[in-house]
This record gives C-alpha cells, sequence and structure tokens, in this order.
C-alpha cells in the first residue's frame, strides 16, 4: 500500500509540473505559436500517464509470478522502491555482491530495481548455467533490447539467439593461431613506442602523458593497447600514444565514459524492458548527457569503420570469391602467408563465410564486430596489464623472478616474434611458465568483468532451486576468484606459485568468461598481454607512489583503478 501511494505521489508531481508548463505557455505565446506549446505538452502529459500505469501494472501483476517462485531464495532485503538494491554507491554494487553471497550463502538474489535477479557462486551451479544448460542460457542480460528497437545490428557481445550463433561461427576463425601470428609485429611495433616514451618520461619528466616523471599507467596501457586493436581491427594506424587529438581514439574513450556515466540515467530501461519504446521516446526529449555523447562517439567510430570496408570492397572484389575458400581463411585450417591472406580483423571478416550456410557478414554486420573488437578488447587488456604492474611493483621478489625468466628465454636482447616463443615452457627448462602464473595471478585477483550475466529462456531446475524464465543469472566472478574456499585462506594474497596446480573447478577461474559463450577473443588478449610484459620488464620497471595500497577500484564496463595507478618508469639496469 506505501509503495503504491509512494508511486501515486511522483505520478501527482509530475502532473503538476506538466500542467504547470502548459499555464506558462498560454500565458507567454499567442496564435500558432500557444498551439504548438499545448500540443507539446499535453503529449507530454499523456505519456506521463501511460508510463506511470504501466509501471504500476508491471509492479503489481507481472513481477507477481517471479517474485513468487523465487521467494524461497535468501538475499538481502530490498533498499528502494523502485532500485532496490541498486545503490548510489556507483561501481561498487560487485562488492556489495560479495558480502550477499558470504552472508546469504552461493545460492542467493537481489533486486535489480524491481526485477529480482539470481546469483550463483557455487563453481558446480556455474557450469550448469554456463555448460550443461547453456540452451537455456545462451543469452547475456540485455543483450540486443536496445538494438531491437533502433534496427542498428549488434556485435557479437550483444547479439542473442540464433543470430549470435551465426556471428560466433563466422567470427571465431578469425582469431585462431594462423591469423593471430600476423599480428605479433604490429604489438612489438607498438610496444617499442611505450618503452620509448615511458623512458622519456623518466629522463625529461613530462613525455607520452607523464609529469614530473610520473605516469599514470592504466591510462597509458590504454593508448598503447587502443593503438594495437585499432591496426588489427581495421588495418589502419591509429596514433593514440603520440597525438592525443586523435579524434577515433578520443571517439572510443568516449563510448566507454557515455556507457559508464550513462548507466544511472538507463537503468529504467534495464528494469522495464518492455517500456523501451516509451521510454525512448522520452529520452528524445531530455536528450541526457551521457546519450548525446555516446551517439556523437558511436558515430565517429561507425563512420570510420564503415569507409574502411568500403575502401576495402572496392580494391578487393570479394563478393564474386564465394570459390576461393582456401584464400579465405574461413576455415580456420589456412596456413597460406601470401600476399593474398589476411592482414586484420575487417579482411578476415570480409573473407569469412559461415561453413553452415556459405553467406558472408554484410557490411554494417563487419561494422559492429569491428567496433565490438575495438571497444572491448582494448580497455580489457590494458585493465589486466595495469592491475599486474600493480602487482609487481610492490612485490619485488615476484618481479624479479619472472625478469630472470624472461631474460633466460630471450638472452642479449631478443624479443618474442612467433607464438612458439609464448608458450608456457620449453626445451631446457625455458618458456615463459612462471610469466604465466603471474599473468593467472593478476586475472585472478582484478578479473577485468567483474560479473556476467545470463537470461533464462524457459524455467529450469538449477541445482535445487527453479529459476523461472526471462530471470537473470549473475556469475560473480570476483566472488569465485576471491573464495577461500576454493583458492584457500591466501585467496586475497598475490601468489602465482599457487598456478603450479591447475585450479580445483574448471568455473573456479573465468577471467574471460566460460561456456560457449566465453570471450571469442580470448586467445589474442593473453597473447597480447604475455608479449607486452616481456617486452616491458625487459626494458623497464615501475616505482609504485605511496599511499596506493590497497587500491581503490571500480567497476563499470570493466574493472578499473578508481583514481588510477600512478607509477615512475625507470629503466632497466641489468
Amino acid at each position: 500500500m506505501i509503495e503504491i501511494l509512494s508511486l501515486f505521489a511522483v505520478f501527482a508531481r509530475l502532473v503538476v509540473g506538466a500542467l504547470a508548463v502548459h499555464e506558462n505557455g498560454h500565458d507567454e505565446h499567442n496564435g500558432h505559436q500557444q498551439q504548438q506549446v499545448a500540443r507539446n505538452n499535453y503529449r507530454t502529459l499523456v505519456i506521463i500517464i501511460v508510463f506511470v500505469l504501466l509501471v504500476t501494472f508491471w509492479l503489481f501483476t507481472i513481477l507477481r509470478r517471479p517474485l513468487g517462485m523465487l521467494s524461497h531464495i535468501p538475499g538481502p532485503p530490498s533498499s528502494h522502491l523502485l532500485l532496490g538494491n541498486v545503490t548510489s554507491e556507483r561501481g561498487k554494487t560487485f562488492l556489495r555482491i560479495q558480502e550477499w553471497v558470504a552472508q546469504y550463502g552461493t545460492f542467493t538474489k537481489y533486486m535489480y530495481g524491481r526485477l529480482p535477479r539470481v546469483v550463483l557462486s557455487e563453481p558446480d551451479l556455474v557450469h550448469e548455467v554456463l555448460v550443461t544448460n547453456f540452451e537455456n542460457f545462451v543469452n547475456r542480460t540485455g543483450s540486443n533490447r536496445l538494438m531491437d528497437k533502433t534496427g542498428s545490428k549488434p556485435g557479437l557481445l550483444m547479439a542473442r539467439d540464433d543470430y549470435w550463433r551465426r556471428l560466433r561461427r563466422i567470427v571465431s576463425p578469425a582469431f585462431n593461431t594462423v591469423h593471430l601470428k600476423t599480428m605479433l609485429t604490429m604489438i612489438n611495433s607498438a610496444a617499442d613506442l611505450f618503452i620509448e616514451h615511458m623512458i622519456m618520461v623518466q629522463e625529461t619528466g613530462e613525455v607520452g602523458g607523464g609529469k614530473n616523471g610520473v605516469v599514470e599507467i592504466h591510462n597509458a596501457l590504454a593508448r598503447l593497447t587502443l593503438e594495437i586493436i585499432g591496426t588489427t581491427a581495421f588495418g589502419t594506424h591509429i596514433p593514440s600514444q603520440t597525438d592525443s587529438s586523435n579524434e577515433l581514439s578520443l571517439a572510443a574513450s568516449a563510448v566507454f565514459r557515455a556507457t559508464e556515466s550513462g548507466s544511472s540515467a538507463l537503468l529504467p530501461l534495464a528494469v522495464f524492458p518492455g517500456l523501451a519504446p516509451l521510454m525512448s521516446e522520452i529520452v528524445k526529449k531530455v536528450k541526457p548527457k551521457a546519450l548525446v555523447m555516446f551517439v556523437k562517439a558511436a558515430s565517429i567510430l561507425k563512420q570510420h569503420t564503415t569507409t574502411i570496408i568500403e575502401e576495402r570492397r572496392r580494391t578487393f572484389d570479394y563478393h564474386h570469391r564465394d570459390g576461393d575458400d582456401d584464400d579465405g581463411g574461413d576455415n580456420g585450417d589456412d596456413d597460406d602467408d601470401d600476399e593474398e591472406g589476411p592482414k586484420d580483423f575487417v579482411d578476415m571478416l570480409l573473407k569469412a563465410k559461415d561453413d553452415k550456410t556459405g553467406q558472408r557478414l554484410q557490411d554494417d554486420e563487419i561494422a559492429a564486430q569491428c567496433e565490438t573488437f575495438l571497444l572491448a578488447g582494448h580497455e580489457t587488456t590494458a585493465t589486466a596489464l595495469a592491475f599486474t604492474i600493480y602487482l609487481l611493483s610492490h612485490h619485488p621478489e615476484v618481479e624479479q623472478r619472472m625478469v630472470d625468466e624472461i631474460f633466460r628465454t630471450f638472452p642479449d636482447g631478443t624479443v618474442p616474434t612467433t607464438m612458439d616463443d609464448l608458450k608456457q615452457s620449453g626445451g631446457g627448462g625455458g618458456g615463459l611458465a612462471y610469466t604465466t602464473m603471474v599473468l593467472n595471478e593478476s586475472l585472478r585477483l582484478y578479473p577485468p568483468a567483474v560479473r556476467i550475466s545470463r537470461q533464462a529462456m524457459h524455467d529450469i531446475m538449477i541445482g535445487n532451486h527453479l529459476i523461472p524464465a526471462e530471470i537473470d543469472v549473475v556469475i560473480p566472478i570476483w566472488t569465485i576468484h576471491h573464495d577461500k574456499n576454493m583458492w584457500g585462506d591466501d585467496a586475497d594474497e598475490f601468489k602465482p606459485e599457487r598456478w603450479l596446480a591447475p585450479p580445483s573447478h574448471v568455473c573456479a577461474f573465468m577471467p574471460f568468461g566460460g561456456g560457449p559463450r566465453n570471450c571469442v577473443g580470448m586467445r589474442f588478449a593473453v597473447m597480447e598481454a604475455k608479449m607486452l610484459l616481456v617486452r616491458i620488464y625487459q626494458k623497464l620497471t615501475f616505482k609504485l607512489l605511496p599511499g596506493q595500497v590497497p587500491l581503490a577500484i571500480t567497476a563499470g564496463i570493466t574493472l578499473a583503478p578508481e583514481h588510477g595507478i600512478l607509477v615512475k618508469p625507470m629503466k632497466r639496469v641489468r
């Protein structure tokens, strides 16, 4: 009863506000202008009335079934009428989930607005969702809901159902070993420039984003990985390390900022997806700053991608090469390194086919995949490397052991140039086994994605609990990675040696998700991160500025240091 009264109190305020605007319209305008103002105000009033009625219907009818079916599952009490357990402490929900799991158990729930979300952190149950019952949990939470309303083609990250399956079949071969090895030269070139800038910061104090010999390393690494991803995705150089005003670099960063800052403004769309058409009309009128910033930046990315694709189609007549499978790289087995082979992500996708239907991707589909690769790829790798440098900088004994291994594997200043160079072990006790342990331990303590989620298509039993159709299931990766029952009492400590033995469960370590819908670019991300670790620590070490242990962290699209990571880069002396 209190919820109904509160809701209609909000409704009354909105109506009074609209009517006041309407009266002002009568006083200030005459003739045609007055009629136009009246029509706009009445339209706004109708939208408000319909919105409130639909929300009321949603709250007290549609949600009764899932809420009733989940009533036996423990969880924190809802702390807000409309926001549920989503607090104003933005970027910290993953830490609250960790607290809820500790208090209520590994099968719990919380309210995201007025929608219940089930949280699973028991590895066996996680495996049931991500692997055993994958066909019932194909879709990510909220994936493609907004795309459905705009007609835009989604990237692989947000695609749903059979469309996702088709994209995955076509895109996956682009990340096979043969194609990945063509990207090593690009990574080496970008690493050379990064090292040069860090040494100049030490020597001159203010180069490449540094000031007084200090660098915010997360931002510097983001510029590095953006340059790598831009080159590998589009075959065009993005000078993000040297040109801070580069349009494409600024657009990519803006999309991330807009998405994260706009999460609160777009919460109603996530909580009440059925109201998306009505909400879109309100958004068009209000024009939130985050949305305007996002649309502008996204249009720059799309225009750039479309231009590149059009140029490639004019240069190479891919439409008439359907029979040239040996040159297409479609099946993942092409080992051809001649001039006709794929050179970047656009090239690979233009040549790729669906192995079931023989169909190729349309230009707008290719653009969506390239933009997804650019945006998701550069930020996640930069985050992983930034946290690894942070950990190594206050664990010098671990850094020394890793550096000794790197110099044993690559003596006399040699650098990795092949995929075999990056393997975990090699002959004569060589290889990068310990470096791999360091990277894995960093990804465990600071996973770039702190949680993943899936939406149930149909009612299903998971363990001893019934999960209703359309309920979102959250897999709290941060919580699982810090679970002392799985990792021991020292789960919160940085100990690469724990990786001498594999994790106790396949779902105990999931920095790239799990099951058939894990990260399609996982091998590229690991290769890139490991290669950059080798190249950077061959030439550099970093001194962490005081006051950053423990490190303040936040999570938007990815985990990130809340205030950056301030370090002094120094040239390595051996």
